[in-house]
């Protein structure tokens, strides 16, 4: 009688990281910047709305995302779905 086959066990290569997105996760990730994309996705807005939104102290200043923060509209959607599929409340 044989023993259980055994296979050979090879090492699978460790997959590169993307300098790329890392360095956009990271942007992303900085305190505040996610969720200040978050709520101007949603609507243009002065300062102090946006700080009730996101606690931080005022400064009387109207912002808007630019070309390249309306950019991450999908992928600030497509996070948001998975947190809320995934992550408890």
């Amino acid at each position: 009688m044989n023993g259980p086959s055994r296979r050979k066990r090879t090492a699978r290569p460790v997959p590169a990281l993307c300098g790329r997105f890392h360095r956009a996760s990271e942007l992303i990730g900085r305190r505040w910047t996610g969720a200040i994309i978050f709520v101007m996705l949603r609507a243009r807005c002065r300062f102090a709305p946006l700080r009730e939104a996101v606690p931080e102290i005022p400064v009387r200043v109207e912002y808007t995302l630019t070309k390249k923060g309306r950019a991450l509209g999908k992928a600030v959607r497509a996070i948001t779905d998975w947190a809320h599929a995934w992550i408890d409340a």
